[in-house]
């Protein structure tokens, strides 16, 4: 006797019962998102220290360190000018870079005339002023 399937192309028949799909084995799921997870950290942790200014020894780094003393050097020159144009007791800067804004008056018309005296010296960027500072 002749059956169906001798006439049909194999490719034509519709499985019976279920599929089974190939699983992905749950190791490899653990260990791709335990590399993840640990590269997730090392980058947090990295940009922390950028953050931190605590990096490793590169040629930014040495720019940084070098254009904060070229900074502290600026700010020094403008105390000197503020200080020869009438503001005796105007400070030098701290070794942070903030000046002690206890010893003398920004409100002060000698200080006013003094620091647009001093235009051309002064520093560029933010000059910290803190009351106390060292």
């Amino acid at each position: 006797m002749i059956s169906p399937s001798d006439y049909s192309d194999p490719a034509d028949q519709v499985p019976r019962g279920p599929r089974r799909r190939r699983s992905f084995p749950s190791w490899r799921v653990v260990a791709i998102a335990g590399s993840l997870a640990l590269l997730l950290l090392a980058a947090g942790y990295g940009l922390a220290l950028l953050a931190a200014g605590r990096g490793s020894s590169s040629p930014g780094t040495t720019d940084s360190v070098s254009s904060q003393s070229q900074f502290l050097s600026e700010e020094v020159t403008w105390a000197q000018c503020i200080r020869a144009h009438g503001v005796p007791s105007f400070p030098d800067p701290g070794s942070n870079g903030a000046f002690d804004s206890g010893r003398w008056d920004p409100d002060s018309p000698a200080f006013k005339a003094a620091s647009a005296a001093c235009k051309a010296v002064e520093p560029n960027g933010p000059v910290q002023a803190v009351p106390g500072a060292p």
